[in-house]
């Protein structure tokens, strides 16, 4: 998601004429997970990581769909939307690595650590190669898939959680 959000915003700015306003509506979207995460990390959750993922995951979806709207509306929406959507971004990758910690051994720890980064990286190579033939048709089917990988996600997630209670 992360991936094809980052394509889908300049082909939005080269497509509404305003190519430089790809790196600060870039920005918003960061400056957004800043703020998100510094807020979130002064708040004394009720629940661990595994409590949140599924509530981030879906706010991260909600903030995804936004940034389609907000692309619809105009770049002004467009970045404000992007601040909204970078809200749930780092919250959302921090309890992502505060699950595998608590799920795995300590001694497979740094594997587990390791393979997650593995599939970040992969979704940072596979998301702007999907969303750049995305973005050749329009930037509006780039924030949707953007949103379809994270409802995506949070359905894993949900699944698994599903079945690990099961087994348990």
């Amino acid at each position: 998601g992360i991936g094809l959000i980052e394509v889908g915003v300049p082909a939005a700015a080269i497509l509404d004429g305003n190519r430089s306003a790809s790196g600060w509506l870039l920005a918003m979207w960061s400056v957004g997970s800043l703020v998100g995460g510094i807020v979130s990390s002064r708040f004394r959750w009720r629940g661990g990581p595994a409590y949140r993922l599924p509530r981030l995951l879906a706010t991260l979806s909600i903030g995804t769909l936004f940034v389609t709207g907000g692309w619809l509306l105009g770049l002004g929406w467009l970045a404000a939307a992007l601040f909204v959507a970078g809200l749930a971004l780092a919250p959302t990758l921090a309890a992502c690595y505060g699950v595998i910690g608590e799920v795995t051994v300590t001694p497979r720890r740094t594997d587990a650590f390791a393979w997650a980064v593995t599939f970040i990286l992969l979704g940072l190579g596979v998301g702007p190669t999907i969303g750049g033939a995305l973005a050749e048709i329009t930037p509006t089917l780039t924030f949707v898939a953007g949103t379809g990988v994270t409802l995506l996600a949070l359905a894993a997630w949900l699944l698994m959680s599903h079945h690990a209670a099961g087994r348990a």
